[in-house]
């Protein structure tokens, strides 16, 4: 038996909305501080039709974050392209639910002594480093019968 484990970083209960335009199966997604990184996570729930061929089904499902324009807005790619139908903003009982943040494509070193390459720096220097930067490398393996991650 499977089991989804990825963790929920936030959700959005009735507060999103979309705008698509004719032509593109590019959407903007308006969330109020979504929180979102490029190439993270959002599964939209409880969206309707925007009128054309970006329908409630093409809209509920697991996108992938293309762009960040600002704090409330992010875009993604639809699996169908707009036409001048696609005027409404999916209603107002659409839902998102947003795994944690990407990790970055390449290690960023820690801070402390031993972070960096021999006489680098001054003493005591730090560099700044939060979670949401930081490669996600995952391992894992058997220890008997337990799964060790």
């Amino acid at each position: 038996m499977f089991n989804d484990i990825t963790p929920i970083r936030a959700t959005t209960t009735n507060g999103i909305v979309f705008a698509a335009t004719n032509g593109s199966a590019v959407i903007t997604a308006t969330d109020s501080d979504h929180g979102c990184v490029v190439d993270d996570f959002v599964t939209i729930s409880g969206a309707v039709s925007l009128g054309g061929l970006i329908t409630a089904a093409v809209l509920n499902q697991e996108y992938q974050v293309t762009a960040v324009p600002s704090v409330n807005t992010f875009t993604f790619t639809a699996t169908a392209t707009a036409n001048s139908s696609d005027t409404g903003n999916g209603g107002s009982g659409a839902d998102a639910a947003y795994q944690i943040n990407v990790g970055l494509d390449v290690y960023v070193p820690s801070t402390g002594w031993g972070a960096d390459y021999w006489g680098a720096g001054t003493f005591g220097s730090v560099s700044s480093l939060g979670s949401t930067n930081q490669l996600r490398i995952w391992s894992h393996d058997n220890f008997g019968e337990d799964l060790l991650i």
